[in-house]
């Protein structure tokens, strides 16, 4: 991942996505729950990628499927931890 200089960000954009799988098994991530798909029945992860303003990224984390988004949000408002 690209570095990007201290102390010249402006902006950060935060997105996450769903990955479902086809397979039935849960495991450590992946997770039945709310599906944005409508993949209700179906194990999920949610990956987060964090980019600054010119697009280049500076974080990115995996999240087990049955978390729920707000949390998600809400601790990623925290940039200055990373």
């Amino acid at each position: 991942m690209k570095k990007v200089p201290k102390g010249k960000i402006s902006a950060v954009f935060y997105d996450m996505t769903t990955l479902h799988f086809e397979a039935a098994d849960e495991d450590e991530l992946r997770k039945i729950g709310f599906s944005k798909g409508g993949k209700h029945r179906r194990p999920q992860t949610f990956p987060g990628l964090l980019v600054e303003g010119g697009g280049n990224p500076i974080r990115y984390e995996l999240f087990e499927g049955n978390i729920i988004y707000r949390r998600i949000r809400n601790d990623t408002a925290k940039v200055r931890h990373w």
